[in-house]
């Protein structure tokens, strides 16, 4: 068994999460263990893209929420 993540039980909210910085961070904080919300404003497909990678990852669902 793989020792828990930096942030396993935590929950983060990713603003900016179809590109760039927001992406990296989302991805990052996945992979540390948290449960991660993307928030963007125009990068929509983008994001849910990313959702459903990091929901193929974790074991904890993440979410897209776009406006």
């Amino acid at each position: 068994m793989s020792p828990p993540g930096l942030l396993e039980g935590q929950i983060a909210l990713v603003t900016g999460a179809g590109g760039g910085i927001g992406r990296g961070i989302a991805l990052r904080f996945a992979e540390e263990g948290a449960a991660v919300a993307l928030h963007c404003r125009t990068a929509v497909s983008s994001a849910r893209e990313l959702a459903d990678r990091i929901r193929g990852r974790a074991a904890r669902p993440s979410s897209c929420a776009p406006t």
